[in-house]
């Protein structure tokens, strides 16, 4: 009797092991979670999880049932030999049909949000272009000129979208595979290689590949590059800011026009000289619009002093870090390609962060 009951009690310890195995973490949903969606794709998205998830919980709680049933009512009382059966053709058509009725509507479902997911030219949409490329490690935004935007607007990341208006997405890489993905806006959309033409044509190579979203809720939403891109993939995150339309409109104004330091003073002045002399080398690899820097190899630094974080997710974005990764960003963040600057000394470096933080 004691026996019995100990393995009643591992049956039912199991099965509730399994029940809340099959619980995924999402379901606790904590941002970014593709569960917690706020635009009208990611609710697609999310629509056809919850479908697809109650019905496997459906059929697990049905098999798992059928299979405690009949371990209870057929367990073994005796040492006599139960009755074998071989074979029943009904039973087996009807459990290979099963699954496949099952397989067959969740492909249904699947190509439905496939539809609605999938980036097609609207015309007269009122959308917003922006091109998304891919650095070993980092994101970069190129808004052209359209609507609002007098002048393309160039940017890293933070992307900064409106929110209820539908953003088209070009997304590519300048050097390996990256996946960009915003859990709560949208599905994964690989980041492929090509070359690409300054004036917007893209030669040889795999094409751009294209992905949309519509924010339906105002908020910072984050993100992290899905596809494995060398040493620092795990430090190459992305935010997309949604605003309301007086805070596009105003961010439009600000980051269309040349860079302007919101703070003034010796240390601001001196800075810029700083980093606008070539010996430097900042000027090789950063742009700052409105100067004569006008590197391609790193990121825009025209808003930098208003960006969350440095490095796409190495530190947080505060005078004392920002120090930190100019002396020594290797150090931080290795295998990137900007190199260290032992040689600035510390009140050259303190104008240079001054002047940075001061771009917002």
């Amino acid at each position: 009797m004691l026996l019995s009951r100990i393995r009643q009690f591992l049956w039912l310890t199991a099965v509730l092991a399994l029940g809340f195995g099959l619980l995924p973490a999402a379901a606790f949903a904590q941002s970014p979670s593709p569960l917690l969606p706020a635009s009208t794709s990611a609710d697609s998205i999310s629509s056809l999880y919850w479908r697809i998830f109650l019905t496997a919980l459906v059929i697990y709680v049905l098999v798992q049932g059928l299979i405690l049933f009949s371990a209870f009512r057929f367990r073994r009382r005796s040492e006599a030999l139960p009755p074998q059966i071989f074979g029943h053709t009904r039973l087996e058509i009807a459990w290979t049909l099963a699954p496949f009725m099952v397989l067959l509507v969740i492909l249904f479902l699947t190509v439905q949000v496939l539809g609605v997911t999938r980036y097609t030219a609207e015309a007269g949409a009122d959308e917003l272009q922006v091109e998304v490329i891919g650095h070993q490690w980092f994101w970069e935004y190129r808004y052209p000129k359209q609507g609002a935007i007098s002048d393309e607007i160039v940017t890293a990341a933070d992307l900064v979208v409106p929110v209820d208006q539908r953003v088209h997405l070009r997304i590519w890489s300048d050097d390996v595979i990256h996946s960009f993905w915003i859990p709560q806006l949208a599905g994964k959309t690989d980041a492929n290689p090509v070359n690409f033409i300054r004036e917007g044509q893209v030669g040889p190579g795999v094409k751009q590949l294209n992905t949309w979203f519509q924010a339906t809720k105002t908020g910072v939403y984050e993100g992290q590059c899905a596809e494995y891109c060398g040493e620092q993939h795990a430090i190459m995150r992305m935010r997309v800011k949604v605003v309301d339309k007086a805070g596009w409109d105003e961010w439009v104004k600000r980051n269309a026009a040349p860079a302007q330091p919101t703070a003034t003073g010796f240390a601001i002045e001196r800075g810029k000289q700083v980093f606008l002399d070539e010996r430097n080398l900042c000027v090789s690899c950063h742009t700052i619009k409105g100067t004569t820097a006008a590197g391609k190899v790193g990121p825009n630094l025209s808003n930098v002093g208003g960006r969350q974080e440095i490095g796409a997710g190495a530190l947080t974005n505060s005078p004392e870090n920002l120090r930190t990764w100019i002396r020594n960003a290797p150090g931080v963040k290795s295998g990137i390609k900007m190199p260290a600057f032992p040689q600035l000394t510390d009140a050259d470096l303190d104008a240079l962060v001054a002047y940075l933080s001061s771009l917002k």
